[in-house]
């Protein structure tokens, strides 16, 4: 969501996104206050994005670490600094060495 940061709308996200970080999580209480943001997110969208109609992902099943992230997910957090190779598997599989 587009906000200019001290806009009423930015310090309502703030204010929600704060009650749901202060309560414990999976209880009545913090699901309301998480449906109170998210519906608050809905109300000051300019578009749904409902993704793409068909997602392939694919990669070598010598990269560990690689859940299929893809979306918000790719944005928000730095999933690729926790991929690793298992350099034996590349080696049984492909025949190539992990540098190759």
């Amino acid at each position: 969501m587009g906000r200019i940061q001290g806009s009423p709308e930015a310090l309502e996200v703030e204010r929600l996104f704060e009650a749901v970080n202060l309560l414990e999580a999976n209880t009545p209480e913090w699901t309301d206050a998480l449906l109170d943001l998210v519906f608050y997110w809905q109300e000051q969208l300019w578009f749904l994005d409902f993704g793409a109609v068909h997602e392939y992902m694919a990669w070598q099943p010598w990269v560990k670490g690689m859940e299929g992230m893809s979306g918000l997910q790719t944005y928000q957090y730095h999933f690729t600094k926790y991929f690793w190779i298992d350099a034996a598997l590349k080696k049984e599989i492909s025949g190539r060495d992990a540098d190759e």
